[in-house]
């Protein structure tokens, strides 16, 4: 009778597991939602701002892939996972606003995590000796997935505040335009012959031909505004699928850290358990 009693500090671990997981595809999502609030930290970025997200963005990758290895080895029955995903998932469309790219994105992430949970359960069940080494396989997927969450948020940053502010080519990169080219003009003329007033309204007239141009382009890309949301998300999907691939090339010792924690600190134990085994034989079985 007193077998079938729920385990009390099991309910409890596996709780904190749930809760952990939730909380870092939470924090995840909150790095990306940053990118809703001032996508322009990516444009024209100022040093302290830009590395302080891309450092939130390192820490969240790294956490995500270890929490998502610390469900699918702890947390039974496998169902309790299962939901954990999909409330983790939901929190993302929660902190970015509900859209359809945010909802595409929510939906492939959900799956991604259903399907990689399925097979790190049963790769794990099937092992012989506890390895971590079957949560390490999809270094190159986990990426993309992240990618596409980042890349999302970007092009939902740039639409909320084109929107509000009514543009199209972003502020922050005709800034950065117009400091670009300042800067070329101005080495450009300076070492031409003239006087200084010359060259002054000379680099003037230079700028207000790139400024003309600029808007210009603008005013030539405001039919197909809809369309550049899409441009930079595609763009910025590329750029952080090849930085999150190299994050995840070191989750595997995040991941290791965190069990070896569990481990000293006594959050698990290893349990031993005797198995039949069926193999095939040329023997003659009785």
């Amino acid at each position: 009778m007193l077998k079938n009693k729920p385990d009390i500090g099991y309910i409890i671990k596996t709780l904190a597991c749930v809760l952990a997981f939730i909380a870092t595809v939470t924090y995840f999502s909150f790095v990306c939602g940053s990118l809703v609030k001032d996508y322009s930290v990516l444009i024209n970025p100022s040093t302290a701002a830009t590395v302080l997200w891309f450092g939130n963005l390192i820490v969240a990758t790294l956490l995500f892939i270890a929490m998502s290895g610390l469900i699918a080895v702890l947390v039974r029955p496998a169902w309790i996972a299962f939901v954990a995903c999909v409330i983790g998932s939901a929190s993302y469309i929660l902190i970015l606003g509900p859209n359809q790219f945010t909802g595409a994105a929510a939906g492939i992430l959900i799956i991604f995590l259903l399907v990689s949970l399925f097979f790190e359960v049963s790769q794990l069940e099937n092992q012989i000796n506890f390895s971590i080494h079957p949560l390490g396989g999809k270094k190159f997927i986990t990426s993309c997935v992240l990618a596409i969450l980042v890349s999302v948020a970007f092009g939902t940053g740039y639409v909320v505040d084109s929107t509000k502010n009514n543009y199209v080519l972003p502020p922050s990169f005709k800034s950065f335009y117009t400091q670009q080219i300042t800067s070329v003009l101005q080495s450009v003329i300076g070492d031409q012959k003239g006087s200084a007033q010359q060259k002054a309204a000379a680099l003037k007239q230079a700028e207000a031909k790139a400024e003309s141009m600029f808007n210009d382009a603008e005013k030539n890309l405001k039919p197909q505004q809809k369309y550049i949301s899409i441009v930079f998300g595609v763009v910025a999907f590329f750029v952080f699928q090849f930085l999150l691939l190299i994050v995840s090339m070191v989750s595997g010792f995040v991941t290791y850290l965190v069990f070896f924690i569990l481990k000293i600190t006594r959050f698990t134990h290893v349990a031993v358990e005797k198995r039949d085994v069926s193999r095939l034989t040329l023997k003659t079985v009785k």
